[in-house]
């Protein structure tokens, strides 16, 4: 059971108040407290009337960007090595629809996550095909590439299946539920993952043929495709959650400027990159 911001509920149990002055405090608490509120919005309404709920949507709605806004602010203002990945890809979710329940969608995660009975001894390529296959059979790429929708946790939850980057985002996020070291690597318009402990370093595809890929391969794919790829130059380290966030905000962005044009959704992703910049100017990935 989820414990409550005992300051927050009484706060909601007075946002039928129609007085200016206790608005504004109301406002003000939304907004402090916007990450807990929008990760946990049903555990609160769950204990409001239906009234105050009905106000609670409106004031909601009305103020839905300064929320949201915050929300990523915070997320995005702890040191790089705390910025959760599972819970920006909630908060974008929550942007772009602010009826989804994230709670519910926390609940899929942990479905996904216990669903997943992991071998207990095994070399690490075991543990690696063993999610992909369960992943595989579960979700699919979709075909509508050009659907910005299809980039969205929620919607990629509901449908089963979604764009390669948020089913690769997806794996992440059910290894790290699972403890299993999973990192994200860019490279040349391309997006895979690296298996990596004190022992091995696995760089594969988890969605698509389940390809499994050395250093040297990776070089020589790159070389293949650019005639000024130096293999001094390619990083595969990994990259931190802020680069995925990053690199999902640019994509997304594509979508909405390319194939269903969309200024608004343009202008908000470059206040979220502008908050990215202004906590995490050193993020590694190439934001150019």
């Amino acid at each position: 059971m989820i414990r409550v911001n005992e300051n927050l509920y009484n706060i909601l149990r007075l946002i039928d108040d129609e007085d200016s002055g206790i608005q504004t405090v109301i406002y003000q608490e939304l907004r402090k407290n916007s990450l807990e509120l929008i990760l946990n919005k049903e555990e609160y309404r769950s204990k409001l009337d239906k009234k105050q709920n009905e106000k609670l949507d409106i004031l909601l709605n009305n103020i839905h960007l300064d929320i949201v806004h915050e929300a990523f602010f915070t997320l995005m203002s702890r040191t790089a090595e705390d910025i959760d990945l599972e819970n920006s890809m909630l908060i974008l979710s929550y942007w772009n629809n602010n009826k989804i329940n994230c709670q519910s969608i926390k609940a899929k995660l942990k479905d996904i996550e216990s669903g997943i009975t992991m071998p207990k001894t095994g070399h690490p390529l075991a543990f690696i095909d063993h999610i992909s296959e369960h992943l595989r059979n579960e979700f699919i790429v979709s075909k509508d590439d050009e659907n910005p929708d299809n980039y969205y946790l929620n919607r990629l939850l509901e449908k089963k299946q979604g764009f390669p980057l948020t089913l690769t985002i997806l794996y992440i996020i059910i290894s790290n539920r699972i403890g299993i070291p999973v990192f994200g690597v860019p490279i040349y318009q391309y997006f895979m993952l690296k298996f990596l402990n004190e022992e091995d370093e696995i760089f594969f595809d988890p969605f698509y043929s389940g390809k499994k890929y050395s250093r040297k391969m990776l070089e020589n794919y790159i070389n293949e495709y650019t005639n000024s790829f130096k293999p001094e130059e390619l990083n595969l380290d990994g990259c931190s959650n802020i680069d995925i966030v990053i690199l999902f905000l640019r994509n997304l962005s594509i979508a909405y400027t390319q194939y269903s044009y969309n200024p608004d959704n343009i202008k908000q992703i470059e206040i979220f990159n502008e908050i990215l910049t202004n906590h995490h100017a050193n993020a590694s990935l190439n934001r150019d």
